[in-house]
């Protein structure tokens, strides 16, 4: 799809440069390519936030009638752009999700202190100079207290990430849909993907399954760099 308007949505933590490849491939393809890495700690600390970043997005996005492709990493990036479509007049042309969606309609707290705590540990090991990883024995209990904590307390966020599948289905309205994921990923449970996937086909969406077994969250253009971009290829031509 040449001459399009492309959106990355980065996962957690993420940087512009491991969003490099990425770029590069969809800027050989298309003329205007953006990296849009969500502030994540704000949008889950301030109620109304991750809507306010969406807004901002849709009226940063030119109307010059290019059709629109959202490439969306992981579940910041899935909320980014669940956040996104709220505020688009018009669905995009082609959407692709990589790792996620990673949560049920309905998150429990256990969810939210399990997951959340994994999917910050590697940035918070790190901007403490030690190792990332998703587990630190004593870091990571107290961790998973405080977003216990914030589950309870913080339930306009919680309730626009539990809608967020609902609201990506209404949004799409029709629009293709190609899912990319892992048995091997820790951090987005495989089965979760899947059910989102089995309904959206049962709304009438068309959906592309891209499925591996090994490989780690939001690694798959890393360790199958030659199959992933030949399928996001056929999947936009």
């Amino acid at each position: 799809m040449h001459d399009a308007r492309v959106l990355i949505l980065g996962w957690h933590g993420s940087t512009e440069r491991q969003l490099r490849a990425i770029a590069r491939w969809w800027q050989a393809r298309a003329a205007d390519v953006r990296i849009v890495i969500t502030p994540t700690f704000r949008t889950m600390g301030r109620r109304g936030s991750w809507p306010a970043f969406g807004q901002k997005l849709a009226r940063e996005l030119p109307s010059d009638g290019r059709p629109l492709v959202i490439h969306a990493f992981s579940n910041a990036g899935f909320w980014t752009m669940s956040a996104l479509l709220d505020a688009l007049p018009t669905p995009p042309a082609r959407v692709i999700v990589d790792s996620a969606p990673g949560f049920p309609e309905t998150i429990p707290m256990w969810v939210t202190a399990k997951f959340a705590t994994a999917a910050m540990m590697p940035g918070l090991l790190a901007s403490l100079g030690r190792r990332p990883r998703l587990f630190h024995p004593l870091i990571s209990p107290p961790v998973a207290l405080f977003f216990g904590v914030w589950h309870l307390i913080a339930r306009e966020q919680v309730r626009f990430m539990e809608t967020g599948q609902r609201r990506v289905l209404d949004r799409l309205r029709g629009a293709p849909l190609l899912a990319i994921w892992s048995d091997a990923d820790v951090l987005v449970p495989a089965e979760h993907v899947v059910a989102f996937l089995d309904r959206a086909e049962r709304e009438g969406v068309r959906v592309e399954r891209l499925h591996y077994t090994e490989s780690a969250h939001v690694r798959h253009f890393v360790q199958h760099r030659a199959e992933y971009f030949a399928r996001v290829e056929a999947f936009v031509r």
